[in-house]
């Protein structure tokens, strides 16, 4: 009983630090051997502030994720590229994160977000 009760308030504590950021820049985007590299900025923190995402080959939504990026190249400001990051911090600056860990979600102007 008390290892349900520990394994419960970790998982509440897990959920509680994800961050839903509703709107990112894309910086760069690199191809590496394996996987494609992002540098974003979430738009509405500090302006110096960036974080990785690496798209990799074994994230089952891969494609999927690196079609909403193409999106927000493309339309750049109007499409809305929104991420759900599990423990995600601000700070420092350059946080690193792998895609199967992160839910990508895009809209366009005037839709919903899309998952």
């Amino acid at each position: 009983m008390k290892t349900l009760f520990i394994l419960t308030l970790a998982l509440l504590m897990t959920n509680a630090n994800a961050a839903n950021l509703d709107n990112v820049k894309i910086l760069d985007i690199k191809q590496e051997k394996e996987n494609f590299s992002l540098k974003l900025q979430d738009s509405s923190g500090a302006k110096d502030s960036f974080f990785f995402v690496d798209i990799v080959p074994e994230d089952k939504e891969a494609f999927a994720k690196l079609a909403l990026v193409m999106k927000k190249i493309k339309l750049k400001d109007k499409f809305k590229l929104a991420l759900v990051i599990p423990s995600f911090s601000a700070s420092p600056s350059g946080s690193y994160y792998r895609s199967n860990g992160v839910m990508f979600k895009g809209s366009a102007a005037g839709e919903s977000l899309l998952k």
